[in-house]
């Protein structure tokens, strides 16, 4: 190791108008992988998945259309699932609905969206 630090963008998003970028959770999910979720937000929302190694180099990616990634929300892998728990992020109530999402990963470099659980 040579303890110099490198950047390495995950996002190619366009900076511009109302776009932008939420909180970032990392999963490990095998030796040497790791998952990086995290939501962009705009005229659209989506989640946003990148499989990497330890070296941050990318080895797959995905975005998914609609899925919501509330920012107290610590994902979890049970089994070749991460699984982690939204809320309706626009209700004003004590008592809001919550949802348990997740992704199947049986095959990281293609991870599939298993809806509301």
């Amino acid at each position: 190791a040579t303890g110099k630090s490198t950047v390495r963008w995950l996002s190619k998003q366009p900076w511009t108008g109302t776009s932008s970028v939420g909180e970032s959770r990392v999963v490990q999910v095998g030796t040497d992988r790791f998952v990086v979720l995290f939501a962009l937000t705009g005229t659209t929302s989506r989640l946003e998945y990148r499989l990497i190694d330890s070296r941050g180099v990318l080895k797959a990616s995905g975005s998914f259309a609609g899925k919501t990634f509330f920012p107290g929300a610590q994902p979890i892998l049970i089994g070749t699932q991460i699984v982690w728990v939204d809320v309706d992020q626009k209700s004003r109530s004590a008592q809001r609905q919550a949802w348990l999402h997740g992704l199947d990963i049986s095959t990281p470099t293609k991870p599939v969206p298993v809806g509301r659980l």
